[in-house]
């Protein structure tokens, strides 16, 4: 984790190097601040929105910690660190087929709410396998459910949250999401850290019981999922 600092400052001092694009009209920080409140204020008013982004950010968040803890557990069943490179290469290779055939596999669940509903429990079982189990192919399958189904969520909620909102406060709601995403993330961060230092065994338990209960209590209905 410590590595990762680097690339961040790089890129802190890399900012003052950067030069503005000239602008063809200057907007001025009351106009800011007005576009800034009428954003916030959309998505506070937007029933729906809201419950879409709740649905995305926390499952999104869980399933986002499956990168950690792959390497963990590939650790603990004593696999070369040299391979590790071609299991993350099968892990986001398997994303592919899945982010390509989003309407097909709406199909087969019978629906836009139920894919999302079974995608989030199938990411749930994907991560129940990785932590039961010590078997290696039934390990790399569980998560491979993970992230083909987990972490390829995000790409549809993105399509509805833009059919969702005007490109007048586009940006500034899609903003409003991800600072949450980001105030989330960190509170779990620091919950699932706490849980992997117990166990690690636990915290795949934790978060794949975690996303079942988050796909049993969502609000989200058909008619939130706009085409």
């Amino acid at each position: 984790f410590s590595l990762m600092i680097i690339p961040s400052i790089l890129a802190f001092f890399l900012t003052f190097f950067l030069d503005e694009p000239p602008r063809k009209k200057i907007v001025g920080k009351d106009a800011y601040l007005k576009t800034l409140k009428k954003g916030v204020l959309y998505f506070k008013n937007h029933p729906a929105l809201k419950v879409l982004a709740l649905d995305r950010i926390l499952v999104g968040v869980i399933c986002f910690f499956a990168i950690w803890f792959w390497q963990v557990k590939f650790t603990n069943l004593d696999i070369p660190l040299v391979y590790f490179g071609l299991f993350h290469a099968l892990f986001v290779g398997m994303e592919i087929p899945v982010s390509m055939n989003f309407s097909f596999l709406e199909r087969i669940f019978g629906g836009k709410k139920l894919y999302l509903f079974w995608s989030t429990i199938i990411a749930g079982i994907g991560f129940l396998v990785a932590g039961l189990t010590s078997n290696v192919v039934l390990v790399t399958l569980g998560f491979i459910l993970v992230f083909a189904f987990g972490l390829t969520r995000f790409v549809l909620f993105l399509h509805y949250f833009n059919k969702h909102t005007p490109s007048s406060v586009r940006a500034t709601v899609l903003s409003t999401i991800n600072m949450m995403d980001a105030l989330i993330r960190g509170s779990f961060y620091l919950l699932m850290g706490i849980v992997l230092e117990y166990s690690l065994t636990a915290a795949l338990v934790s978060a794949g019981v975690l996303l079942m209960v988050i796909a049993l209590v969502s609000k989200v209905k058909e008619e939130h999922l706009l085409d």
